[in-house]
């Protein structure tokens, strides 16, 4: 079953800060060297929300896996989509979850 993933509008430039941190859970294959993409991924977000509560864990895994979860809700997968992620789709999701939704 692939997952659905819902496709980020244009960002707002306004950024809200949640109360409660806001997990951020990538896990990505290390046999395919994602790791370089991983952590620059969390480091970008954590540049993008300098002010939120963010909390991230990094997960080694295999199978070509590349996948990103915002408060346990799937919003990225490399299997769905063949490629990875783009930064600011990841910001969206981010975003939603600091504002609650």
């Amino acid at each position: 079953m692939t997952p659905s993933l819902i496709s980020s509008p244009a960002r707002s430039s306004t950024r809200a800060v949640s109360t409660h941190p806001i997990h951020v859970a990538i896990r990505f294959c290390e046999v395919c060297n994602y790791s370089r993409p991983a952590r620059t991924l969390a480091a970008e977000i954590r540049r993008e929300f300098p002010h939120a509560a963010l909390r991230f864990d990094l997960e080694a895994c295999a199978g070509g896996r590349f996948e990103v979860q915002v408060d346990g809700r799937l919003v990225f997968s490399k299997r769905a989509t063949r490629r990875l992620p783009d930064k600011e789709e990841i910001f969206y999701h981010v975003q939603a979850a600091l504002a609650g939704g």
